[in-house]
């Protein structure tokens, strides 16, 4: 095999490589243009789709280490965050690679200061709902110090807020608009005296405006929904993304218990995503695939049925709004469980009726919910349950759709309905009662 230091020309435009530093490896994405080789004095190694190759990591150890040994840090399946460096024998890598996924999934989801740059320039990500009050409204919802800081872009004193010092696992909100902006586990000491994190919880929380105040050209973050002022992101931050979002604390409230996740299939994802963005309590909802055998589908390999995957939902909650168990009640209402395979005109195993579980206690309260819904139709259910393993988020044209697309022939013939039934049958449910 030709070693990859040797292909010093090729070009790998947005893909993820290794970094050799002599102090940690880790994998980084090099910005359009970059070449195999080197980057800013830094040796970088090609990686394979989803992982390091077994082929690719011998030349890695060989050519940059001179030693059979292999070092480097990986991303384990179910983590939240990078683990320490390891080492082992070039021999035991294919062992290794079993256990082991480099996930490019949460890389392709991950922003860098690319990202940020381009929406600061050319314009932010549209967001899941926008919230207007007069300047009256805001002052006699806020306290004094977080009307100057959100409202008229102030600056809180360094180490003036506790919040810099935790770290224990939470979510952290906008306090003008409750919307979720952060999770504790992007959150890290950056020493500057403000709150830091590394990335927010989608990439369309966050809004990026060039702020050239103060003699200064930063870029300035709000949130998305309300157009609150919150800090400044900088390039300067850990890897793999690199950024510094530098937060006030007046502009977060922590909230308290975590938001969970559920996943879905009973058809078409375009139907099932319009539905569920209706409950309260439901902070998001992206269709994707589940359930397959094949890596990073895409929407025309799923159509076919081979992949093995179910167009699936994927409902980041919370669960002292709504229980698990009302959506999967919901879930059941809202298409058809007794049909094998089957919702209505689309026919395949990609739109078979799935739940995947992410724990056990979301398999066990769904267990039940299918055994006292079964008295509700005439035929068995046949819903499968299984355990979640991976969603890979479907293509931008699949995301909010029916709200991008409401006029279209299927939107008024198939999803409209199933809206009105459910806001009738769910009123108490919904965000917007």
């Amino acid at each position: 095999m030709t070693s990859v230091l040797d292909r010093s020309t090729t070009r790998i435009d947005g893909t993820y490589a290794l970094c050799m530093t002599d102090w940690q490896d880790k994998l980084e994405r090099l910005p359009d243009g970059a070449s195999i080789g080197r980057y800013r004095g830094r040796k970088y190694f090609m990686t394979k789709e989803r992982f390091v190759g077994g082929q690719v990591l011998k030349v890695f150890a060989r050519e940059a280490t001179g030693r059979d040994i292999i070092s480097f840090n990986f991303y384990r399946k179910g983590e939240k965050s990078w683990l320490k460096p390891c080492e082992m024998p070039v021999a035991k890598v294919t062992d290794f690679l079993a256990d082991v996924e480099f996930s490019s999934q949460r890389f392709a989801d991950m922003l860098d200061w690319n990202d940020v740059i381009r929406f600061a320039n050319e314009g932010n990500p549209a967001p899941d709902r926008l919230v207007e009050k007069t300047d009256e409204e805001w002052r006699a919802l806020l306290s004094e110090d977080e009307y100057a800081v959100t409202r008229l872009k102030g600056t809180e004193r360094p180490f003036s807020s506790s919040m810099c010092g935790l770290f224990e696992p939470g979510l952290y909100s906008c306090v003008c608009c409750d919307t979720l902006l952060f999770d504790a586990a992007e959150k890290f000491e950056s020493g500057t005296g403000w709150p830091s994190f590394t990335q927010p919880v989608k990439a369309n929380a966050i809004a990026y405006h060039a702020d050239h105040s103060h003699g200064m050209t930063r870029v300035e973050t709000t949130c998305n929904t309300c157009g609150a002022h919150l800090g400044h992101v900088f390039p300067d931050g850990p890897g793999p993304g690199g950024l510094r979002y530098c937060m006030n604390a007046l502009a977060l409230q922590k909230r308290e218990g975590q938001l969970q996740k559920a996943t879905f299939g009973g058809g078409c994802f375009w139907c099932t995503e319009a539905l569920f963005r209706e409950l309260a309590g439901v902070h998001s909802v992206e269709s994707g695939y589940s359930g397959g055998h094949v890596a990073n589908p895409e929407y025309r390999d799923v159509c076919t049925g081979e992949t093995g995957h179910a167009e699936v939902i994927q409902v980041l909650f919370d669960p002292a709004i709504i229980a698990f168990a009302d959506l999967v009640a919901i879930h059941l209402a809202t298409h058809d469980p007794t049909t094998l395979n089957r919702q209505g005109a689309d026919e395949g195993t990609q739109y078979r009726s799935v739940i995947f579980a992410h724990s056990d206690e979301q398999k066990q309260i769904a267990e039940d919910v299918l055994k006292s819904a079964q008295a509700e139709f005439a035929d068995p259910i046949v819903t499968e349950l299984a355990d979640f393993e991976r969603f890979y988020k479907a293509e931008d044209v699949h995301q909010d759709y029916y709200q991008q697309n409401e006029n279209a022939g299927y939107c008024q013939i198939v999803i409209s309905p199933k809206l009105r039934k459910l806001r009738e049958q769910y009123r108490d449910k919904l965000a917007h009662a």
